[in-house]
């Protein structure tokens, strides 16, 4: 029998021609060595003698011996995964080297940085030192957090509090809130009440709330300050006083702070808690528009359309109102889709108006749904 008569008896053939044949370079004959040392059939089986044997097949063009790797590569990067999303350190660190590089999956630099955090965190010192060696901003900040720095314990309670690249745990992020504020942190001290007004990682409490944003406003927090005139505003905690809401909505707006300049021209134009002053309601709108902030944009849009503390201007208003609506704000899109039913400004489209009416719908606002009112 010669040697190609017995290759084409396949699972046949003896072990040492198959062996001979496959140390020639016969493909076929390394496939069958491969699934040999694959399922151990007569002799002791080695998976890595049988991906060695699959890799010289395919090599060759061997279509079967290249879908057996590709399969077997499948399943140890859903092995992998699997390892790694119950805590394996070294499987973590596995997978994110499969984001870097782009095997199996889409290259994601952001992931892979998450799965080696995952095994830092657990010791794992290939981690560790991937992540010194690209300074990842995560391991620096808890680094720093280590060491004391507040600023630093402020941030990683935030990493914590949004899952930012981390695993999200609101108990954490409390901690180093908690380190954070007791060496005076105001940023920790805002984050602690936005914590307790949300009931995020403790237990909601709108008072307490109160007590640390005021802490941090009164050491120059800004958004602190504005979320302190909030509460004022809408009486959450508090009675409700537009004075005191002045006052910090002011204190925020000095620090350039959008919301607060919006806020401050809303008081302005409404009269709350001071003198109704459509000329200064405009001024702080400007402001916060110039920090491109839809609502502002929004407020603007309303004064030109009814001359409020400006020459009317139905075109200008337009304007205003479409930036808007584009930006994404309900009531812009709402107030554009009126403009476009009644013809305001704009050639009258009832297409138009339903399409603007029905985005504001979307987000829940919909006090008419269509140019009828229907």
């Amino acid at each position: 029998m010669t040697l190609n008569e017995s290759l084409k008896l396949g699972w046949h053939t003896p072990y040492d021609v198959l062996e001979k044949a496959a140390e020639q370079g016969e493909s076929q004959a390394q496939f069958l060595i491969a699934i040999h040392y694959f399922d151990g059939n007569g002799i002791v089986q080695n998976l890595e003698k049988a991906v060695e044997w699959f890799q010289k097949a395919a090599e060759q063009g061997h279509e079967d011996a290249q879908r057996v790797l590709d399969a077997l590569d499948t399943e140890a990067f859903k092995a992998c995964r699997e390892e790694a999303e119950q805590g394996n350190p070294q499987a973590q660190c596995d997978l994110a080297g499969h984001y870097l590089s782009g095997d199996k999956v889409e290259v994601d630099h952001e992931e892979a940085a998450k799965w080696l955090r995952k095994a830092a965190l657990q010791g794992h010192e290939g981690a560790q030192q991937i992540l010194n060696n690209i300074n990842d901003p995560f391991m620096k900040c808890r680094e720093a957090a280590l060491r004391g720095a507040p600023e630093a314990q402020c941030n990683l309670g935030v990493y914590y509090q949004h899952g930012d690249g981390v695993d999200m745990d609101k108990e954490e992020a409390i901690k180093w809130y908690r380190k954070a504020v007791d060496q005076g942190c105001a940023s920790a001290m805002y984050n602690f009440g936005v914590c307790y007004s949300t009931g995020e990682g403790v237990v909601k409490n709108q008072k307490e709330a109160i007590k640390w944003f005021r802490k941090a406003a009164e050491l120059d927090n800004a958004l602190a300050a504005c979320n302190l005139a909030n509460c004022y505003y809408n009486a959450l905690g508090v009675v409700k006083d537009y004075g005191e809401a002045i006052k910090w909505f002011r204190i925020a707006a000095e620090r350039d702070l959008p919301e607060a300049l919006y806020c401050l021209g809303h008081c302005y134009q409404h009269g709350r808690g001071i003198d109704e002053d459509k000329n200064e309601a405009i001024k702080w709108y400007r402001k916060a528009a110039d920090h491109e902030l839809p609502e502002a944009f929004y407020s603007l849009g309303i004064c030109y359309l009814h001359g409020a503390g400006v020459v009317e201007d139905k075109n200008e208003a337009i304007q205003w109102l479409r930036k808007s609506a584009e930006a994404g704000y309900f009531l812009a899109q709402h107030e554009l889709g009126l403009c476009y039913a009644n013809g305001v400004g704009v050639a009258k489209d009832e297409s138009k108006a339903f399409q603007w009416l029905l985005e504001a719908a979307k987000q829940g606002y919909a006090p008419q749904l269509n140019p009828n009112g229907e």
